[in-house]
C-alpha cells in the first residue's frame, strides 16, 4: 500500500481538474443562468411542486437541457457525454460496493447528488477520486483480494437498476412534445440519485462468492460497451450527415453565445472526466494503458473505452483473487 504521502500528491493533479471545471463552467455561468432563471420567472416553463425556489431551480436545469439539445451539436456532445457519464456511473457504483470499500467510498447516492447539482466534471475529480486514492481503491496485491469483493446480487441491482437512467436519457433525445421532453429532463435530474437507493440493501458480505462477483462486474462494464459503441455509430452517423459538427463543437470551446452556454457546459464536463479518468489509468496501469484509452476512445468512442479498460480491470482483480487461491493451495 502507497504511503500517505504518496497518495496525497496522487490526489493533487486530480483536484486541480476539478477546480480547472468549476473556473470553466460556474465562472462563465452568471449571465446565462440568470437568462434562463428570468425566463422561468416570465412564463410558466415547468409546472412546480409548489415551493418557489425550488421550482425556479428545477425550472432552470430543463431549460438548460432543453437549450443543450436543441441543436445538432447539442445532440452530438451531449451523447458522447451523457455516454461517458453512464459508464462512470458504473464504475463508481461497483468501487463503492466493495466488500472493504470504505464508508466514504460507498456513499455513492451522495455523489451522484452532487454530481447532479455541481456538474460530474468537479465532483469526480475534486471529491470522488481523491477518497478512491486516499483509500487506495486500486490496489490489486494478491493479499487484499478479499477486500475486492462484492456480491452478485449487488451488482445484478446496479445493473438493473442503472438501466431506468439509461432510458431516460434515451428520452432525452426522443422526439417528444414540448412537455413531455420537459420531464424526461426533470427525471434525469433526479433518476441517478433515485436509483442509487434502491441498490443499497443488496449488500456484499463475508459470505458472497467472490468469483462470480468479478464475472458478474464484467457482464456489467461489457453492456456499456455496447451502449457507448452504439452512440459512438450515431454520433459518426450525425457527423457524415454535418461534417461541421466537430468544428462547431471545437469553435464554442473559444467563444460562445449566451444560448449555446448550455452546450458549452457539457464539452467541459466531458471533456474533464475524459481526463480525469485517463489520469485514473495513468496512476494504475500506466503511460500504454492510457495511450490505449485514447486510441479506443477514437475508434470505439470514450465511453466504450473506458468501459473496455473497466473489463481489463476487473480481470486483473480476478487474476489476483485466483493467484491468491493458488497460494493458499499451496499452503495448505
Amino acid at each position: 500500500m502507497d504511503s500517505v504521502g504518496v497518495r496525497m500528491s496522487k490526489v493533487l493533479p486530480s483536484v486541480a481538474l476539478g477546480v480547472t471545471a468549476f473556473l470553466l463552467l460556474f465562472g462563465n455561468s452568471v449571465v446565462p443562468f440568470t437568462v434562463l432563471r428570468e425566463e422561468c420567472l416570465d412564463k410558466v416553463a415547468y409546472n412546480g411542486l409548489g415551493f418557489k425556489e425550488l421550482d425556479i431551480f428545477l425550472c432552470t436545469l430543463v431549460l438548460f437541457f432543453k437549450q443543450a439539445l436543441a441543436s445538432d451539436v447539442g445532440k452530438w456532445v451531449s451523447g458522447y457525454t451523457l455516454s461517458l457519464y453512464l459508464s462512470v456511473l458504473v464504475f463508481m457504483a461497483v468501487e463503492g460496493s466493495r466488500f472493504r470499500a470504505g464508508f466514504f467510498l460507498s456513499l455513492t447516492p451522495l455523489y451522484y447528488f452532487l454530481s447532479q447539482a455541481a456538474g460530474v466534471s468537479v465532483v469526480l475529480p475534486a471529491i470522488w477520486l481523491p477518497i478512491y486514492l486516499l483509500y487506495d481503491a486500486g490496489n490489486r496485491h494478491i493479499d487484499l483480494f478479499a477486500d475486492k469483493k462484492i456480491s452478485v446480487i449487488r451488482v445484478a441491482a446496479i445493473g438493473f437498476f442503472l438501466l431506468f437512467v439509461v432510458l431516460n436519457i434515451l428520452g432525452l433525445f426522443f422526439p417528444f412534445q414540448i412537455r413531455e421532453l420537459e420531464l424526461a429532463i426533470l427525471l434525469f435530474q433526479v433518476s441517478p440519485i433515485a436509483v442509487a437507493l434502491f441498490w443499497l440493501p443488496f449488500a456484499t458480505t463475508e459470505g458472497s462468492s467472490q468469483i462470480h462477483g468479478h464475472k458478474s462486474v464484467l457482464a456489467l462494464h461489457l453492456v456499456y460497451v455496447g451502449i457507448g459503441v452504439v452512440w459512438h455509430l450515431v454520433a459518426i452517423l450525425f457527423v457524415i450527415s454535418d461534417p461541421e459538427l466537430p468544428m462547431q463543437a471545437f469553435s464554442l470551446l473559444i467563444s460562445w453565445k449566451t444560448e449555446e452556454f448550455a452546450v458549452y457546459f457539457l464539452i467541459i464536463d466531458g471533456l474533464i472526466l475524459f481526463l480525469a479518468f485517463l489520469y485514473l489509468v495513468l496512476l494504475e496501469d500506466g503511460v500504454l494503458a492510457s495511450i490505449s484509452v485514447t486510441v479506443g476512445s477514437l475508434v470505439f468512442g470514450p465511453a466504450a473505452a473506458f468501459s473496455l479498460y473497466f473489463v481489463y480491470r476487473e480481470q486483473q482483480i480476478s487474476k489476483s483473487f485466483q493467484m491468491a487461491q493458488k497460494e493458499n493451495k499451496k499452503r495448505n
